[in-house]
């Protein structure tokens, strides 16, 4: 089994993952606690989309850590392709795991804000300085099955992506369209 991924895999992901958490960094920057508190049509809150952001990121980083080593490279571009777009879109609505539903665990969009960078520091961290082959790591992932701990990053990434888009639709609402959570 190699110990490395692949140069260019790696700074690519690690590329990925960071503009995606600037993307979505940039887009609740200047977000205000009544704005943070809207949803749309009985949905989650801004809030609560961020809370559910910070679980998900944390226990998909928890699963691509444990998980176990394979001899042969599971490195497949168009399969990690489709699974980007389909974690991305939000075509086809999906319930989120038990672990990963909001509870409330942060106050203030600020604590949300500071919860969330602090799960993606960690997940960039983890793939900049792993020894480990990522395209050599299965992961069981509760929606896509088994993926390479690649893969993972990838869906993490991705994940953020299609919460982004739900967060922009409620901006988008204005005020008095969205509902105060």
């Amino acid at each position: 089994m190699s110990n490395k991924l692949g140069s260019e895999r790696r700074t690519a992901l690690l590329a990925h993952l960071t503009e995606t958490w600037g993307t979505v960094s940039l887009a609740v920057s200047a977000l205000s606690e009544a704005d943070a508190s809207e949803s749309l049509h009985g949905g989650w809150t801004i809030l609560q989309i961020l809370e559910h952001l910070v679980l998900a990121e944390v226990g998909m980083l928890r699963m691509v850590r444990a998980g176990q080593p394979v001899d042969d490279s599971l490195a497949d571009a168009a399969k990690e392709s489709e699974l980007s777009i389909k974690v991305s879109s939000r075509a086809k609505p999906v319930p989120a795991p038990e672990r990963a539903v909001p509870t409330g665990r942060f106050p203030t969009i600020a604590t949300a804000v500071e919860a969330l960078t602090a799960a993606r520091v960690a997940t960039i961290a983890y793939v900049r300085e792993t020894e480990t082959d990522l395209d050599c790591v299965t992961v069981n992932h509760p929606f896509f099955g088994v993926v390479s701990g690649h893969a993972m990053g990838l869906l993490i990434a991705g994940h953020a992506l299609r919460h982004l888009d739900q967060i922009s639709e409620i901006k988008r609402s204005g005020p008095g369209t969205a509902t105060r959570g």
